[in-house]
């Protein structure tokens, strides 16, 4: 399954990388899930990104984008 479906928006992470598909949000997510304390969050990222990547619905792309900004701004990813 291509995980090429695009955000949202992107996502600028506090090294400079830029977030713009889903699978650069996977590996950002599985690069920074040993460091989280919500490991919910992170996996409900997941899911919403499957979801939408599925889907294709802008809904569903919308609140996916949004739950991933959630669990990376508190681990001060992002800028």
């Amino acid at each position: 399954m291509p995980w090429t479906t695009n955000l949202t928006r992107p996502i600028i992470l506090d090294n400079g990388t830029e977030l713009v598909t889903f699978k650069d949000a996977i590996e950002a997510l599985i690069n920074g899930f040993a460091r989280t304390t919500d490991r919910a969050a992170t996996e409900r990222a997941i899911e919403l990104q499957v979801k939408a990547n599925n889907s294709k619905k802008a809904s569903d792309i919308e609140a996916a984008t949004d739950q991933i900004e959630r669990v990376l701004r508190p681990r001060e990813l992002m800028e």
